[in-house]
């Protein structure tokens, strides 16, 4: 109960500063991109596939993830984020290094909505995934990675949850935006959420979920319901 009042009454603050959604200041989003099937795994037989959210979607490190009335289950995925520096418009992977800002944490919101037949409904799932302030980013940026990779721990409520490492991604920073330069146009500010091995269920309100990667630091946010 004690934790419950604590995170209504920062989301309070939050909502009171105007900065419910607010990304940080060097961030600065015209959009978000989210990766799928970026660490290997039996059923990824395909290349890895992205998808675009809404910049509102977009929030920063210690303000209140609430969870939309609409939806019933979110799920957690912790990921590296890459920050926008340069435009980017059909770049070659060389040319995509010199248009990175910089790397930080994000926890990418994850929906999970079911058809009629019980099954997860794909298209309005990632929809879900452009729900305010759903996507938090922080706390600070780092201008390149360790090519040995950085660690990156999800825990919710102090629980280790799940593991993984950049070093294991199918497709590295500079390929991710080459990629996706090829048909939507990066603007600087934008930020790319790299992917997670697995989503964890299920937010509930007064949770704490931070998302720690070696090196750049821990991302932490407390979830409430929506008032």
């Amino acid at each position: 109960m004690i934790r419950k009042l604590a995170a209504f009454v920062v989301l309070l603050a939050a909502c009171w500063s105007g900065g419910l959604a607010a990304p940080p200041n060097w961030a600065s989003p015209t959009k978000g991109i989210g990766m799928m099937a970026n660490f290997p795994a039996p059923e990824n037989d395909a290349d890895p596939a992205f998808f675009v959210r809404a910049a509102g979607s977009i929030s920063r490190h210690d303000v209140p993830i609430a969870i939309p009335k609409a939806l019933d289950t979110v799920l957690y995925e912790g990921e590296l984020v890459i920050v926008m520096g340069r435009r980017a418009h059909r770049v070659t992977e060389k040319q995509a290094e010199a248009c990175i800002r910089g790397y930080t944490c994000g926890m990418d919101g994850s929906p999970l909505i079911l058809d009629a037949q019980g099954e997860r409904d794909p298209a309005r799932s990632l929809a879900g995934k452009s729900a305010d302030g759903i996507a938090p980013v922080g706390p600070r940026l780092i201008p390149r990675l360790d090519p040995n990779g950085h660690a990156i721990t999800l825990k919710v409520n102090g629980e280790i949850v799940e593991q993984a490492n950049t070093r294991d991604f199918v497709w590295k920073p500079a390929r991710v935006v080459s990629e996706i330069s090829r048909t939507v146009t990066l603007e600087p500010g934008d930020v790319i959420f790299c992917g997670a091995t697995r989503a964890i269920p299920k937010m509930t309100p007064g949770d704490v979920v931070e998302v720690e990667i070696q090196g750049i630091g821990v991302l932490r946010n407390t979830v409430v319901a929506e008032p």
